[in-house]
């Protein structure tokens, strides 16, 4: 049996992991279908907007606090002896490490490259501004999906377990 700390850390964990695969899941079904539609000019203006806003202390303290408090679970977990909590936990770090490799290698990199598109440029370099970034970013994006969903599953899992 885990003691309280430990299961208020698994908590914190899986709350604050679900919450970070809620926000690119609201991209999947929400954001970028809804941008789809647009002109280029406006595409790359808001994914500007969104890509400066997301950068806040509400969304890294969930998207980077994530991690520390999976670790932290992982280790309370195994060193409480509970093998199946432990590694469903570890299961969970491993997918969301992935999610945040993603969004270091891919997708961050992409909105680093747009942001120097200008949105007052003329449409043809819009055009292949957009081309480059919305097509790679939205199969990333799916992907890290996934594997953030993933994770907080694993950790829902390992609550459950223990």
């Amino acid at each position: 049996m885990l003691d309280t700390a430990a299961l208020i850390v698994l908590a914190l964990a899986t709350f604050l992991t679900g919450l970070s695969a809620g926000v690119f899941f609201a991209y999947s079904c929400s954001v970028m279908l809804a941008l789809r539609t647009v002109p280029d000019r406006i595409f790359i203006d808001v994914m500007q907007r969104i890509n400066n806003a997301i950068v806040n202390p509400w969304f890294l303290s969930v998207y980077i606090g994530s991690a520390p408090l999976i670790v932290v679970s992982v280790a309370l977990l195994a060193f409480s002896g509970t093998a199946g909590p432990a590694v469903a936990a570890g299961l969970a770090l491993l997918l969301y490490a992935t999610t945040m490799l993603i969004t270091g290698r891919v997708n961050i990199p992409l909105n680093v490259e747009l942001e120097a598109a200008d949105p007052d440029d003329n449409a043809e370099h819009l055009r292949s501004a957009r081309a480059h970034f919305e097509p790679r970013w939205i199969r990333f994006n799916l992907v890290r999906t996934a594997t953030a969903c993933a994770a907080a599953a694993a950790l829902c899992l390992a609550l459950a377990l223990a």
